[in-house]
C-alpha cells in the first residue's frame, strides 16, 4: 500500500506517546521511585509532577475499578 503521508520528522519540540502496562504494584513501585528523587533543575521538578500525577491517576482508576473483576 502507498500513501503520500510522510511522517514529521523529529525535532526539539517534537512530541511523542509512551505506551507502558504494568501491574498495580508496578506503578506503586514507579511512584515510590519519583516521590523519593530529588530533581536537580526546573525542568526535571517539572516533569516529575508530571509523570507522578500521570502515575497516581493510573494507580487511582486501578483502584476505582479492579472490584469489577473480582469473581
Amino acid at each position: 500500500m502507498t500513501t503520500d503521508f510522510t511522517p514529521e520528522a523529529p525535532h526539539a519540540d517534537y512530541e511523542c506517546t509512551l505506551h507502558v502496562r504494568g501491574t498495580k504494584a508496578w506503578f506503586q513501585t514507579i511512584r515510590d521511585l519519583l516521590e523519593t528523587s530529588v530533581p536537580e533543575d526546573e525542568d526535571q521538578a517539572h516533569a516529575k509532577d508530571f509523570l507522578f500525577h500521570e502515575i497516581e491517576d493510573v494507580i487511582n482508576w486501578i483502584n476505582q475499578n479492579e472490584g469489577y473483576y473480582k469473581q
